[in-house]
């Protein structure tokens, strides 16, 4: 079994890799060549963009939350 074909049946493409092996491996070339193209950064301090993180649990919006401010619920 071939990388390309091990990273196409781990994506679910199967049938794509059975049928159209010629187009699913110049995707994946495609795809290797554009992730080459990004700079790894190794060091976290250099990174451009700021990890996030979650600092509490994700509490769904209800009536009073932020999906229903609005005219109609600030006007009644």
């Amino acid at each position: 079994m071939s990388n390309a074909e091990t990273l196409a049946k781990a994506a679910g493409l199967d049938r794509a890799w059975r049928d159209h092996q010629a187009d699913v491996e110049e995707a994946i070339a495609s795809v290797a060549k554009l992730r080459a193209g990004f700079p790894r950064i190794t060091d976290a301090t250099k990174e451009p963009t700021p990890s996030y993180r979650v600092v509490g649990p994700i509490q769904p919006s209800g009536p009073s939350g932020p999906a229903a401010i609005g005219p109609k619920v600030l006007g009644t």
